[in-house]
């Protein structure tokens, strides 16, 4: 994983929150996917909570609706769309979801 992700991992995945302790059950390779996954909708609801000026957060969700569907063509930019690629890709899930939860904020 790069810096960048980690940093991303780090703000919105930390010991002590509530996610933290929901997947300590869980294997360490499932935990991992289930922590990209979370890091994804942190990032993306972050966009909506995070700009007052609705066009610039529309602008944002805009270019992460296209990075989720680079995804499905095996693309990606964006460190978190990298791990999420991966997660993807390792239990043959679709990317349709991803892209319902991000034009779901919009």
């Amino acid at each position: 994983m790069s810096a960048s992700y980690q940093d991303h991992q780090a703000q919105h995945f930390h010991a002590g929150s509530s996610f933290y302790y929901a997947t300590l059950g869980y294997p360490e390779h499932l935990r991992q996917d289930l922590i990209h996954f979370h890091v994804l909708y942190k990032e993306l609801f972050q966009v909506v909570t995070d700009y007052q000026e609705r066009a610039i957060a529309m602008t944002r969700l805009q270019w992460w609706q296209h990075e989720l569907e680079q995804l499905s063509h095996g693309q990606a930019n964006h460190p978190i769309s990298h791990a999420i690629l991966s997660t993807l890709q390792n239990h043959s899930l679709p990317t349709q979801p991803l892209l319902i939860l991000a034009q779901s904020l919009a």
